[in-house]
């Protein structure tokens, strides 16, 4: 007897974004690398997808484009792992002093049938992980409006108008309080009368 083994098709997932002025800042560059990552890793769970292959492209301020892709022995499974990935491939890429107008991240060889892999020692801590995405993915799914993210992404715009309120608005409402609670109006009769 012959057996047939099936061959799946695999595919590619990416997110890539295009900048309208050269990001110089690495943390900010590798933050834009952590939003794009947590977009397809995403994807990929969306999908049940898995894969060994991620890649890193980067566009320059003269619109030379390079990329990079690693293989591993081990499906990517959390957004960490694959975020993890992707900094030691940007710092190989990246060349220093020069601003990047385009990132794009992604995964190649998906395919929808997980390969049997070894077991890690640290396999628990990645399950873990995964059941807190998976989780995230079906809240998601299920509430839409709702965007659950890493502290790290969120906009500046959203960080700026927090610590306006805690700056500007929380030290009025404190103001006030102190001045009722401690009866400095009280304190101000009391010396008009005398």
């Amino acid at each position: 007897n012959e057996m047939f083994r099936k061959e799946t098709k695999s595919h590619s997932i990416s997110s890539e974004r295009t900048f309208p002025f050269d990001l110089t800042d690495q943390y900010t560059q590798e933050t834009e690398i952590l939003e794009l990552a947590q977009d397809v890793m995403f994807r990929l769970l969306k999908e049940k997808g898995y894969s060994r292959t991620i890649f890193l492209k980067l566009r320059y301020d003269d619109f030379t484009t390079v990329s990079i892709q690693k293989t591993f022995d081990q499906n990517i499974k959390t957004l960490d792992s694959f975020f993890e990935q992707l900094i030691p491939l940007f710092e190989q890429k990246k060349e220093k002093d020069r601003g990047i107008r385009l990132i794009g991240v992604g995964f190649e060889n998906v395919e929808t049938i997980e390969r049997p892999e070894q077991q890690s020692l640290f396999d628990d801590n990645e399950k873990k992980k995964q059941i807190v995405e998976n989780a995230i993915l079906k809240l998601n799914q299920k509430h839409p409006e709702i965007k659950v993210q890493k502290a790290r992404t969120l906009k500046t715009t959203i960080l700026c108008l927090f610590f306006s309120f805690l700056f500007f608005k929380a030290p009025s409402l404190y103001a006030d309080n102190v001045t009722h609670n401690t009866g400095a109006s009280a304190i101000l009769s009391d010396t008009l009368s005398s």
